[in-house]
């Protein structure tokens, strides 16, 4: 199974990608919305994980692109963000959960 982690956390990452490498994951990882929005373009993944506070793009624009491309891969936002109001935008947005 292939994931995609969009995160400029690097601590976040950091416990993210080994751990999923460890369960048989391939794990790819992108520091920034664009960066994570062309890998999304140009490889086939089977979940993004996909931070919100991103530099270059955020991840509510980032969800949106993939899913306006015609791209149904499930994405799961990680976020801090716990308002209804922004989980029902990237709920909107295409996001899974």
């Amino acid at each position: 199974m292939n994931l995609l982690i969009v995160d400029d956390d690097k601590e976040i990452v950091n416990f993210l990608k080994p751990s999923l490498k460890a369960e048989g994951f391939v794990v790819d990882t992108a520091d920034n919305g664009d960066s994570g929005l062309y890998k999304a373009q140009i490889n086939k993944y089977d979940l993004i994980i996909l931070d919100n506070v991103l530099p270059q793009k955020t991840g509510l624009q980032v969800c949106s692109e993939i899913r306006n491309e015609g791209n149904n891969v499930p994405i799961l936002i990680l976020s801090a963000k716990t308002e209804t109001e922004t989980k029902a935008e990237f709920l909107n947005s295409g996001a899974d959960d």
